[in-house]
Order: structure tokens, then C-alpha cells, then sequence
């Protein structure tokens, strides 16, 4: 196609992608920080620190990859849109590059200083006082058994609206359902990808030097934020134990830590699978043509996630569904002229006389704690207990985790300087979205 004029020739379009890659380092340099140069300042900024492994499937390869890589994730939204990032003056400067050498990343970027991490190390133990247990419980009482509760009201308010009028089948409508009540950001989160490393990711080496990197560059485009990881329960431990061991570093008023949901998920799966054991519940699936036999014996390992948490789904709606024996319950009492006990009444009173209707009303209250767990997931809304830790011979209430859709901030100037808490600022939530 060069030669007949039609296009640049591969040599150039080369000598284009070195000259954009040199300038890209020397911004890095001059910022003395390794971003993107598409990241905005003053915009909500977390991270996520993963293995990639790629293994070649041709049988002519004589290599494989298995390394580290690091994601940022900028959150705007119609009121912080952040702003532009200033380039450095010799960047502005347009320059004709003939060289097809490939940049070089800053020293401070690729040199990963060594560390050891003898595990375990045992985590530090605040003394805690103060702390409520009615904020503790998941009843009607206290912060949290309000939040669950109003979380709970929500997913009711779909299964109430999942019966078919006409039909007793369950109808998959309730996504739709939720997605007209969600309040999502209309701007799309935008995500980075830093340079990748061949380090492995569970070396205790890069994984603080892969907190470093984030935590330099949260504080380049967004001073005063806490820098916020994410990463998979392997990674997440090793961080936890740097954390630990480096409390002056990375305590948790410097960097939060978060585990990511999947695994929390799969493991809720797997408790709830261990109650559901040979409570026949497998073959009532079955039975019912949910799934086969050998896919319906796997949800109680949590083994396939979407398919467990749907078949959990279903169970809750079908259990749901079966509240019309209140219904007949009162009918009944109306014929014979009896009182009739509210429905919060009618089924403590099943409990103490039913062993059965107490185990399935336990497998729904689990059931109905995972949607809302997969909901918070997907909202950016998570659920919150206040305490009160006492450090350096003072004593202050602390948000251990927030039911809000906000950002990580550092606690105001006034504030002393042995709170360990993280406290939260009604910003911008922590999903993605694309």
C-alpha cells in the first residue's frame, strides 16, 4: 500500500509509536510518577493489583508470561469532572523522531527494592471500647439492623413483583426491576493499565512495591485521598501482612485494603452450601429441571459462581412464594372468629413449633444477605458498624466501613494525628462502570 501511495509505511508508523512512548517516559520523569497521560486530576482514584498470565497455545512457542500488572480507575461524575493534567514544556515541542528504540521506563518504576515478609505476622490489636452490640445485630435495633433491614425491604419489594399474575412460574423480570430503581452514574469510570511487570505478583517484593506505585500516584492526581487497592484473596493476604508489618507505611489511614467480592461471595456460597447438605434441596432442583444432577450437586461447593447464586435466586424467590400459607392461616382464623397474629408474629410462633420452618427461614435470611451482598457489590453501597478505639491513651468513635456511596478521604486538619480510622466522604462510589 506505500509503495503506491496509499499509506505511511510500517518504518514510520514505528518511528510515530517510539516518539509517542519517549515522550510518554519523559513526562514520567518529569512528574516523577508513572500514570497515563489521559489520568485527570482531582477525580476519586483506586486501584487493582492482579497476576496475568499468558500461556501460548502454539506448539512452535518456547515462552510463556506470568506477571504483574496494576489498573487505575478514575470516578467522575456530573459535578467533579476532574481537570486536565499540564504537560511539561519540552513535551510541547513537536519533534521528528528517526529512532525505533523502545523508551525506557523510569528507574524508580522498574527497580523493585527487595523485602522480606516472614509470614504470618500477627496483626496489630486496638482495644476497642464502647461498642454497642445493638449496632452489632441484624434486628430492628441499632444503625446496622436499620441499614439491613431497608437493604432487605428492597429485594422484597422484587419478589413481590417476580410472580407471574397469571401463572405461579418465577419470572426473571426482577433485573429490570432493579435497574429502573438504581441510581448509576451516567459518566463512564475510566481505567488505565500501567506498565506491566515480569515479577511474579505473590512476591512480597512487588507486592509492596506495587502499593507504592499507587500510592504515588493517588497523591499526584489526587492529593489527600486514601489510596484504595483492590486485589484477589491471595494478594489481598500478602498486602495485609505488609500492612502489619509496616504499620508506620501502610496502616489503614494511609491505604485501604480491599478484598475483592468474588471471593467473598464464594465463600458465603460455600456456608450456605454446607447448611443446604442433604437437606434434599439438590433434588428438589432436580426435580424441577432447574439444572442436572451433577451441575446441581456442584452449588453447594460454590464451584460455578453465577450458576450457585442463581439457583440461590430461585430458592429464595420459590420460598418467598410460599408465604400464602400465612395467607391461609388467616382465612382460617376469620371462619373459626379467632385473633389473628400479625405476619411477624404467625412465623415466631412456626419457629418455636416447626424445626422445618425454623431451617428454612434461616436458609432465606442467608439467601436474601446474599442478594443484598451482590446488590451492595454492584451499587457501590456497603453496609457500616461504628466503634471506638482507644490508641495512644485517647479514645474517639471510628468508621469501620460505611453505607455510602463516597470516596476515601484523609480526616480533616483538626483531627488528631493517632486516628487510624478510614473515614468516608460522600463522593463518588468505588465501581466501574463502562
Amino acid at each position: 500500500m506505500h509503495s503506491l501511495g496509499l499509506s505511511l509505511s510500517y518504518k514510520r508508523v514505528l518511528e510515530i509509536s517510539s516518539e509517542l512512548a519517549a515522550k510518554a517516559c519523559r513526562q514520567f520523569q518529569h512528574d516523577k510518577v508513572v500514570c497515563p497521560m489521559k489520568l485527570r486530576h482531582g477525580l476519586f482514584t483506586t486501584a487493582a493489583v492482579d497476576n496475568i498470565d499468558h500461556n501460548p497455545s502454539s506448539t512452535t512457542s518456547n515462552d510463556s508470561f506470568h506477571g504483574t500488572a496494576i489498573s487505575l480507575f478514575q470516578h467522575p461524575s456530573e459535578h467533579c469532572k476532574g481537570s486536565e493534567r499540564i504537560l511539561s514544556p519540552e513535551l510541547e515541542v513537536e519533534t521528528i523522531s528517526k529512532t525505533l528504540s523502545a523508551a525506557e521506563l523510569p528507574d524508580f518504576f522498574t527497580s523493585i527494592p527487595p523485602f522480606l515478609l516472614k509470614m504470618p505476622v500477627e496483626p496489630p490489636q486496638p482495644h476497642i471500647a464502647n461498642l454497642s452490640t445493638d449496632n452489632c445485630r441484624f434486628t430492628e435495633n441499632g444503625v446496622l439492623g436499620d441499614v439491613l433491614k431497608q437493604a432487605i425491604s428492597s429485594e422484597l419489594d422484587w419478589m413481590e413483583a417476580v410472580p407471574s399474575a397469571d401463572t405461579d412460574c418465577v419470572s426473571w423480570g426482577g433485573g429490570a426491576f432493579h435497574a429502573s430503581k438504581s441510581q448509576q452514574n451516567d459518566l463512564p469510570h475510566q481505567e488505565y493499565l500501567l506498565p506491566l511487570f515480569h515479577q511474579s505478583s505473590k512476591s512480597p517484593a512487588m507486592r509492596k512495591h506495587a502499593m507504592d506505585l499507587v500510592m504515588q500516584a493517588v497523591k499526584f492526581l489526587n492529593p489527600g485521598q486514601i489510596p484504595v487497592i483492590t486485589a484477589d484473596q491471595p494478594l489481598f493476604a500478602i498486602a495485609k501482612q505488609i500492612q502489619w508489618k509496616c504499620p508506620e507505611f501502610y496502616r489503614e489511614n494511609k491505604i485501604a485494603l480491599l478484598l475483592g467480592g468474588l471471593h467473598i461471595g464464594m465463600s458465603f456460597l460455600k456456608t450456605v452450601g454446607t447448611l443446604l447438605k442433604d437437606s434434599e434441596w439438590v433434588e428438589a432442583l432436580v426435580n424441577a429441571k432447574v439444572d442436572t444432577s451433577g451441575c446441581a450437586e456442584s452449588f453447594l461447593n460454590g464451584s460455578h459462581v453465577t450458576r450457585t447464586r442463581r439457583a440461590h435466586q430461585l430458592t429464595a424467590c420459590a420460598l418467598f412464594m410460599l408465604k400464602h400459607a400465612y395467607r391461609q392461616y388467616s382465612l382460617s382464623c376469620a371462619a373459626l372468629e379467632e385473633n389473628v397474629l400479625c405476619f411477624e408474629d404467625w412465623k415466631e410462633s412456626m419457629i418455636t413449633t416447626s424445626p422445618t420452618f425454623k431451617y428454612w427461614t434461616l436458609v432465606l435470611q442467608l439467601e436474601m444477605i446474599l442478594l443484598v451482598f451482590v446488590a451492595s457489590l454492584r451499587d457501590g453501597n456497603f453496609l457500616h458498624v461504628t466503634a471506638e478505639i482507644k490508641t495512644s491513651g485517647h479514645s474517639r468513635p471510628v468508621i469501620v466501613g460505611q453505607q455510602l456511596n463516597g470516596s476515601l478521604r484523609g480526616p480533616p486538619p483538626n483531627e488528631p494525628l493517632y486516628c487510624v480510622a478510614v473515614p468516608f466522604y460522600t463522593v463518588n462510589d468505588f465501581i466501574s462502570e463502562r
